[in-house]
């Protein structure tokens, strides 16, 4: 067998996972705001804080990231 046609793929892959406080996200003018700063930097999963959008929501943004949010008080 032949091993020097055979391609590598990696076994890791880097994850790049950040925070963001966005103080509100409750105008789409913010939301297009934070999609403009989320193209400056690198990252795969990210975790917002102070998003003060009501209520539960899913939706794909133009980017194609999806939003996904939950205003429940515990």
């Amino acid at each position: 067998m032949d091993n020097a046609n055979k391609t590598k793929t990696p076994r890791y892959r880097k994850l790049h996972i950040s925070t963001y406080n966005v103080q509100t996200l409750r105008s789409e003018e913010r939301l297009e705001q934070l999609m403009v700063e989320l193209d400056l930097i690198k990252w795969d999963i990210l975790g917002l804080s102070e998003v003060r959008r009501s209520g539960e929501s899913c939706f794909t943004l133009k980017s194609g990231h999806i939003l996904f949010h939950n205003n429940q008080n515990t």
